[in-house]
């Protein structure tokens, strides 16, 4: 049925994982060495998709909007996922392409893909 997979998709999809336990870990440790201090992390995930943390968000959005098994709680992956879109991502990006200048634009031509991995 719709709510279980939902149940599904907002606690172990990949992006929900990677969103709430696997992003950050190897962030961590890459930003714990003392040669990587003032570096852009671009490993993991990242290497696919700038934002996927704002991915696995939204989707766990979903995955909270199918487990009710009610069609008008869509409005809150859309609502959350156009707040990210809009607003986050413009101003993550202004403010990564700040601090680390250099690596951002090698960066943002290896890495198309803003939010939605394979697709924006």
């Amino acid at each position: 049925t719709l709510g279980v997979g939902g149940v599904v998709v907002f606690f172990f999809s990949p992006a929900a994982l990677s969103h709430n336990m696997g992003r950050e870990s190897p962030r961590h440790i890459w930003k714990s060495d003392p040669a990587n201090a003032g570096r852009l992390y671009v490993g993991g995930l990242f290497g696919v998709c700038r934002h996927i943390n704002y991915f696995g968000e939204t989707l766990s959005f979903v995955g909270f909007a199918m487990a009710t098994s009610a069609w008008w709680n869509v409005w809150i992956p859309m609502v959350m996922g156009a707040g990210l879109i809009l607003f986050s991502v413009p101003e993550l990006d202004a403010y990564l392409s700040s601090k680390y200048a250099a690596d951002w634009v090698a960066y943002t031509q290896d890495v198309q893909c803003q939010m939605i991995p394979f697709v924006w």
